[in-house]
């Protein structure tokens, strides 16, 4: 009797045993399914931001639009005698409401950026754009000053510039959060750009149009400037939409080619020839028969948007569709776990433990017990145990398909982290990448000199607004290129601003860190070659601090001193070096001692 209670003790441990593997089986098959499912609640709440980024998108290309059409009954009020402008203040009313829209849309949106500053400031200039066109209104036809007509317009112009930021900035992080539809949220951009130079190209006939006189040389520049800033978007975005396809896209854009480049600019030529002859149509009927065409702009933005949006829902059902599959594998995954328990117990582990209990009674000669031969059992005990080896190889499997999926998720988080610390035009470090790194290499200087050399191209908005920004984008990565090619060390160098570079290295003198920010201006200043545009010399100013500071160096200190002697080069004539102030005799003195202690 004491053999068989000892048996029986035996049998409950190991059948514990075998409970504790099964249920950490059904707990790792929870875990991952719970990873899943997590990713996937991840990937629906990712794209749901977008939706509403992409929402709060369209409402800002909406408000450029409208600050773009205020443009054309103003510059028929210019060129009128009366002060009455009932178009130009229903136009008013439209760009309040969609800029008002814009602002509540952005509030709204907890994963939109858009600071309120910045609304602040597009405000600011829109009411000194407005109040400048209400004082040449209350002045007689005859009297109002062409020079004032001409900074109203620019006015205008600088409004809807800052809020393309916000458009830009927008579309960055759409694109970034879902690449699946960046394409058509960048033609729709594209769209409302072109329709913005359309609108600037008729804005700029004003001044004439309004004085009856043909165009100045520098109004003609402009002209042709913004013919060929529409005629660059026309090419970007025939490039982007299939030709001869049947989808909206392309009916949208041929639409464009028919009425705006086929009927505004006809129009167009025929009024410069008009201009030229000296009677040309006042800024009214100018405005009346070359605005309207421009609404087929308008219809191919918002095609492409609507294009955006049904790919994001697209998306949107396939996240929804994966995560059902996930809960459908989840629950099928352990109903047949349950299952195989039941099995387990029932085919393993009653004849492992009859086995178990006879070894037992066998090593303590005790043969009371007998259980069911295998023979009598159908097939045996060999088709439970092929399952058991079935079981741990797909087991296998699983755990090697989990490692590939932890691989590809580190790598990933490193990417990112790479991406996180890298300026996206250039591939140099950024700010925060660069002042981390300047202040490691401060704590391992060993007390020496630390310079910092700050610079910035010379004139380069003159080279955005001749070139456009897609050649000033070419340049600036060329100059990182060079500037990598240039430096010892290329990872202490970084772009932190528009066109704003620094770098730093460890030196023995100030005459070091000198002759570093001069080698480098010389390598800047040889012509870069932009690729359809010919050959494009640029100058920079440089601006050079020195710090004795290590352990307890100032980031911010010995940035704000480059930058004060970067501004200095700049007032000093240009493409030149200054030197920030450094108390060389207190560095002299130190050099002194340290020769001194040596000796």
């Amino acid at each position: 009797m004491q053999q068989n209670s000892g048996n029986g003790a035996a049998l409950r441990v190991l059948n514990h045993l075998v409970n504790a593997a099964v249920a950490a089986i059904l707990l790792v098959a929870a875990l991952l399914a719970a990873l899943f499912f997590a990713w996937s609640l991840q990937r629906l709440h990712a794209l749901h931001e977008v939706e509403e980024q992409l929402a709060v998108y369209q409402l800002a290309l909406s408000a450029v639009e409208q600050v773009s059409a205020e443009r054309g009954p103003m510059n028929g009020a210019l060129g009128r005698p009366s002060q009455s402008a009932p178009a130009l203040d229903a136009a008013r009313r439209r760009t309040d409401v969609a800029f008002e829209a814009l602002r509540h849309g952005a509030l709204a949106c907890a994963a939109c950026r858009l600071e309120p500053y910045a609304f602040a400031a597009v405000e600011s200039d829109l009411q000194q754009a407005r109040l400048l066109v209400q004082t040449l209104l209350g002045q007689p036809l005859a009297q109002r000053d062409p020079a004032q007509m001409a900074l109203a317009v620019a006015r205008m112009f600088g409004v809807v510039e800052q809020e393309f930021r916000l458009v830009d900035q927008l579309g960055q992080d759409i694109q970034r959060l879902s690449p699946e539809i960046a394409v058509p949220v960048n033609n729709a951009r594209l769209a409302a750009k072109l329709r913005e130079n359309a609108g600037r190209l008729g804005s700029l006939l004003t001044v004439g149009l309004a004085t009856d006189r043909d165009l100045t040389n520098l109004e003609r520049q402009r002209v042709s400037e913004t013919l060929g800033r529409i005629r660059q978007l026309s090419e970007l975005l025939q490039a982007a939409i299939v030709p001869g396809v049947d989808s909206e896209e392309a009916k949208a854009f041929n639409r464009v080619a028919e009425s705006y480049f086929g009927q505004s600019m006809a129009f167009f030529d025929a009024t410069l020839e008009r201009m030229a002859r000296g009677d040309g149509p006042t800024p009214a009927a100018f405005a009346e028969a070359y605005v309207p065409p421009m609404a087929a702009i308008v219809a191919l933005r918002d095609a492409e948007l609507r294009v955006a949006q049904l790919r994001l829902d697209r998306l949107k059902d396939k996240a929804w569709w994966a995560l059902a599959g996930i809960l459908a594998v989840s629950l099928v995954v352990v109903t047949l776990l349950s299952v195989g328990v039941v099995m387990l117990k029932r085919r393993l582990l009653s004849p492992l433990l009859d086995t178990v209990h006879r070894l037992i009674g066998l090593t303590q000669e005790d043969t009371t017990f007998t259980p069911t031969a295998p023979a009598r059992r159908r097939g045996g005990y060999g088709r439970e145990l092929r399952m058991i080896f079935a079981a741990l190889r797909h087991l296998e499997e699983l755990l090697h398909r989990s490692i590939h999926v932890r691989r590809e998720r580190d790598a990933l988080i490193a990417r990112l982290h790479v991406l996180a610390g890298t300026d996206h035009l250039t591939g140099l470090p950024n700010r925060r990448t660069f002042e981390q790194r300047l202040l490691q290499a401060g704590a391992e200087s060993g007390g020496s000199m630390l310079a910092l050399v700050m610079f910035d191209v010379d004139h380069f908005k003159q080279i955005n607004d001749q070139h456009g920004h897609e050649v000033g984008d070419q340049l600036l990565r060329q100059m990182a290129d060079r500037l990598r090619s240039t430096l010892h060390r290329p990872e202490q160098a970084a772009r932190i601003g528009g066109e704003e570079f620094v770098v730093f290295q460890a030196v023995a003198r100030p005459a070091e860190a000198m002759a570093m920010a001069e080698n480098l201006r010389l390598a800047l200043s040889r012509p870069f070659s932009i690729p359809d545009h010919g050959t494009i010399a640029v100058t920079a100013s440089f601006g050079v601090a020195l710090t004795r500071q290590s352990g307890k160096l100032q980031a911010q200190d010995l940035l704000r001193r480059a930058d004060q002697a970067l501004y200095r080069a700049k007032r000093a004539g240009r493409n030149r070096c200054e030197l920030a102030d450094f108390d060389v005799s207190a560095y002299a003195s130190r050099l002194e001692d340290e020769a001194a202690r040596l000796q």
